[in-house]
């Protein structure tokens, strides 16, 4: 999966992505670089993006054991259309 694609499906957005992982300085033209293949993405931030999306997956199927229906990132789709899973 390429990077911006897990971004998307984790709903965030190129500076907020940046911001979780903690990286310094500008955090959003850092992630911009990644996904433009300027630089190369970090092991220790590759480890972290698998992990958040583990975690979004866990947390969008626990939601929808609940009855919850609509996916948590996006809210408007029906978690069996959104993209997002």
């Amino acid at each position: 999966m390429q990077l911006k694609e897990a971004r998307l499906r984790l709903g965030l957005s190129q500076s907020e992505l940046g911001r979780r992982l903690q990286l310094e300085g500008d955090p959003g033209r850092t992630v911009r670089r990644w996904e433009a293949g300027d630089r190369a993405i970090s092991g220790p931030a590759q480890v972290a993006i698998a992990y958040m999306l583990r975690e979004h997956h866990l947390l969008k199927n626990e939601k929808s054991r609940r009855g919850g229906n609509l996916c948590g990132p996006c809210s408007q789709q029906p978690l069996a259309r959104c993209g997002n899973q």
